[in-house]
């Protein structure tokens, strides 16, 4: 599965995803410009799954399908499929294009791209000496395919060796390496039990029938694979070329990568530069109207007029407008006679837009810290954390008691939260979210009605609860004086101005969580303190906090990788991409309900299945309290200023179809709000809405 998305990225995505483009003339060509703030680490696609990495390779390889401008499943490079359940197994055939070529980043043909191209993703990515970080959600759906990664694990260690190094790190495990060997020792015992583990890919349910036909064989059947084949652990790769250039050096630089997408690499310059060309040999280029896309590194530190200032002096193509820039929101929004609002801005070519992208944040609970490089506190102290992080009752104190209005100096926080965004996918019409909010009635046994009530004002937000919680557990763990305040740490790095904006925060947390009123300058911290990280100086200070887990409380955010529910809540399962972040010990009873929601897969069942999304989603925030949802983007709003003809892009909630800069359209003309408003009408009618 995947996708870690990095707090730095989650404000530029929306732009690049959701707003439209604005275009100048360079050489002759239309040209599209913006910037990009984290810098790509590599485009080898087989490997990585990080988020700034994904969003650029969007617009170089093209999957099976993709989504259209109303978020549809549409062909790519499949031209049609199929699919029939077998002996309780679903098998897939897709039918491929015969006019699809790879090209180099000069735009020469390489080759056609086919069916044995898809096949070698999985022989490489499944294989465990590729070192992939994104095989998960193929393997796990593809017949046998964690059955063969498993087989090439287990080549590379020696059992007794691992007994022994569990039997050594029981004893003293000083940087969090007894999981890994435990997990490491469960896949030998489940080979050596099953014998299903089988060094031979010939026995993964992927196959080429012919150059054109491809055919995947599904353990099971699965309910979203249509969509999850938007993601980028689909792509295709030639093995050919690997073979050429190495998978080592696959993807490290533009000519170490081949192209059959819209694009082409043309220039990547490290903490300056990326730049995209039309693809000649591009099979669908008479849909592509962009000819060169060109991004910049973005100011670290950017003051609230930064974006629309470089929109106006012609740096960028188009910016959001930003509500704390008097000035522009004056300009664009409110107009010279103040006929504007945010629902109808008064500028010309401005409008209000849903972005859809709906990556989530979460405050996270480490239950099990052992790393302590990066620390204020003693060894001894975060023992203590973890032991109160691994009680039920005060990870309810922390989610009750710490308040979400204080998260993000520079954006609204939607009190409509859970794991799952509101409105990432609907049932009858309606958003999931009310199954959830008819299973909190339930459990608490309320009307859907006060269920709702709750929801729409923050249901996490009860301080009476919380220090009942706080108190319980304080008793419960059988802290001493002594060991109070329980010192609970918070790393995170975002820039140093939100390393003050921070501290001021937690300051307010500590207040509310041990009973003191907010203005309160001499509260006593007696029951817990959340103590700041102020070692974490830079980027990758966070980025080696994050990996190692030398945290007791975080950030993570995580984008879908499919339009299903259990693309979030399969996260939380024993191979779930948050499992190691949280280190905590109901993983079997998550993966026995996932297990539970995945026999229900046909359409008829859909609404059993969503129910049953449902009830863990509830379990995972109100019965383990596992996470704090902070900020779900859903459809969230903004205003857009831009230059191409609105609503003219692809659209979905998942996948990498979103960022692709396929259909978008240089406008010739500029757009009053009526003409915009006349092709919203016209869009929304062509949808369906």
């Amino acid at each position: 599965m995947k996708k870690f998305v990095s707090m730095f990225l989650l404000f530029i995505a929306i732009v690049i995803s959701c707003s439209s483009c604005s275009c100048s003339k360079e050489d002759n060509l239309i040209v599209y410009r913006n910037f990009y703030d984290q810098d790509v680490t590599t485009f080898n696609y087989l490997i990585t799954n990080e988020y700034n990495n994904i969003i650029r390779i969007a617009n170089l390889i093209d999957g099976l399908v993709e989504n259209d401008k109303y978020g549809n499943i549409v062909p790519s490079i499949a031209k049609s499929w199929k699919s029939e359940i077998v002996n309780d197994k679903q098998i897939w055939t897709f039918y491929l294009k015969d006019n699809v070529y790879w090209s180099d980043y000069n735009g020469n043909k390489y080759d056609l791209v086919t069916a044995h191209d898809f096949v070698s993703t999985f022989k490489y990515s499944f294989n465990y000496e590729t070192k992939s970080e994104n095989f998960n959600l193929p393997a796990e759906l593809i017949d046998n395919g964690m059955n063969y990664y498993y087989a090439t694990l287990i080549k590379h260690f020696d059992y007794n060796e691992i007994l022994n190094k569990i039997d050594d790190l029981s004893i003293n495990d000083p940087y969090n390496s007894l999981s890994y060997y435990e997990n490491i020792k469960d896949i030998f015992d489940k080979c050596n039990s099953s014998n299903l583990c089988i060094d031979d890919f010939n026995t993964v349910g992927v196959k080429a029938i012919n150059d054109f036909e491809l055919q995947f064989t599904l353990s099971k059947p699965c309910v979203y694979f249509l969509s999850a084949l938007t993601y980028y652990s689909f792509l295709p790769v030639s093995e050919k070329f690997l073979q050429e250039v190495g998978i080592n050096n696959f993807g490290t630089n533009k000519k170490a990568i081949l192209y059959n997408g819209a694009y082409l690499l043309s220039n990547y310059s490290h903490s300056s530069r990326i730049e995209y060309l039309k693809n000649p040999n591009y099979w669908d280029k008479d849909n592509v109207f962009i000819d060169k896309l060109v991004f910049t590194k973005a100011l670290n530190y950017q003051s609230p007029s930064y974006a629309r200032l470089s929109y106006e002096s012609g740096n960028i193509d188009e910016f959001i407008v930003n509500e704390k820039d008097e000035t522009g929101w004056n300009e664009y929004v409110v107009g010279n006679n103040k006929e504007g609002n945010k629902e109808n801005p008064a500028g010309n070519n401005t409008y209000l837009t849903s972005n859809f992208n709906y990556s989530t944040v979460y405050m996270i609970f480490n239950q099990n810290r052992t790393n302590f490089k990066y620390s204020t506190l003693s060894k001894e102290q975060i023992n203590v954390s973890n032991k109160a992080l691994s009680n039920n009752n005060f990870r309810k104190a922390l989610f009750y008691g710490i308040p979400r209005n204080y998260y993000f100096k520079d954006s609204l926080n939607s009190k409509l939260s859970s794991v799952i965004p509101f409105e990432f996918i609907s049932y009858n019409d309606e958003s999931y979210t009310k199954l959830l909010i008819n299973e909190y009635a339930a459990k608490n046994s309320i009307s859907y009605e006060e269920a709702l009530e709750k929801y729409e004002n923050d249901w996490f937000n009860n301080l009476e609860l919380s220090h009942s919680y706080l108190d319980k557990a304080i008793q419960e763990l059988n802290i001493s004086k002594n060991e109070l305040p329980i010192k609970i740490e918070y790393s995170y790095y975002k820039d140093e101005d939100y390393e003050v904006y921070d501290k001021v925060r937690i300051e307010k947390w500590n207040k509310l969580l041990n009973d003191c009123s907010e203005d309160d300058s001499y509260c006593e911290f007696s029951k817990v303190e959340i103590v700041y990280n102020d070692t974490i100086k830079s980027y990758s200070d966070y980025e080696y906090m994050l990996n190692s887990k030398e945290y007791s409380i975080t950030l993570l955010g995580l984008y879908p990788d499919y339009n299903d529910p259990t693309s979030y809540l399969k996260s939380f399962s024993l191979t779930g991409e948050l499992y190691s972040y949280l280190n905590y010990s109901s993983s079997l009873k998550i993966d026995e309900m996932l297990n539970n929601i995945d026999n229900y897969y046909l359409d008829e069942n859909i609404g059993t299945r969503y129910e049953l999304c449902a009830k863990l989603e509830y379990y995972i925030l109100f019965e383990e309290n596992l996470i704090l949802p902070l900020s779900l983007n859903g459809s969230t709003k903004q205003i857009v200023v831009s230059n191409l003809v609105p609503f003219e892009k692809l659209v979905a909630s998942y996948g990498l179809s979103p960022f692709k800069f396929k259909y978008r359209k240089k406008r010739t003309i500029d757009y009053t709000q009526n003409d915009i408003n006349s092709l919203r009408e016209k869009y929304l009618k062509s949808r369906g809405n």
